[in-house]
């Protein structure tokens, strides 16, 4: 698929923090922000524009298309990246990417580096409390947003639970059409033969 496409660089899921490489991460780490929330991170707030997360967090650069989570490519949606960013609670500086549906603040993703995950799952564990599902990613269900890790990646993302639902329906239109043109091309390229006309058999001689 063409316009329907997940990155490959990172395996709605398995994403690669290896790959992810913010041209702000080298700057000076700013002091530290907000801790996340069930509404959004930081000053960043769920529904926000581009222009109003801009306001608050002004060194935001375009992300590199391709690079960090696996994402949807669609014209509605737009990510920008901060880098060297100290969160509370974290030892550690960390990366931001910011994910906007219909210019709207849909998701957080934060790429925690050299912190450890235990120290992340700590954190994580201490603002929201039990997690909806255990294990070695253990996820967040709120009212407001989704918290779903990714140790073996390196990240953890907030998500907006009502946009979420927008963005998978726009997905799956997507991969509709997607797949009815693919089939549509696959017909054309190898058409059905034709089935012959029926031959009209004469009856048989009777029975002498």
């Amino acid at each position: 698929m063409n316009r329907v496409r997940v990155s490959v660089r990172c395996g709605l899921s398995a994403l690669l923090f290896a790959a992810w490489s913010l041209s702000a991460s080298a700057a000076t780490p700013r002091r530290a922000t907000a801790p996340p929330t069930a509404e959004g991170f930081g000053k960043a707030k769920f529904g926000m524009s581009l222009e109003q997360v801009r306001h608050v967090y002004p060194k935001i650069v375009p992300a590199q298309p391709g690079a960090g989570a696996a994402y949807f490519k669609s014209p509605l949606l737009d990510r920008f990246a901060l880098g060297g960013v100290r969160v509370a609670g974290l030892g550690q500086p960390v990366d931001f990417e910011f994910r906007f549906w219909k210019n709207q603040l849909w998701g957080v993703i934060v790429y925690y580096g050299g912190n450890g995950f235990s120290d992340v799952a700590e954190d994580l564990y201490r603002r929201f409390g039990k997690a909806a599902t255990e294990g070695i990613d253990p996820t967040w269900v709120k009212p407001t947003a989704t918290i779903t890790t990714a140790p073996t990646e390196g990240w953890y993302s907030i998500t907006d639970n009502r946009r979420t639902k927008d963005v998978q329906q726009e997905f799956a239109r997507a991969l509709a059409a997607e797949q009815a043109v693919a089939a549509a091309r696959a017909a054309r390229a190898n058409p059905t033969p034709a089935t012959p006309p029926a031959q009209n058999t004469p009856p048989a001689a009777p029975p002498r």
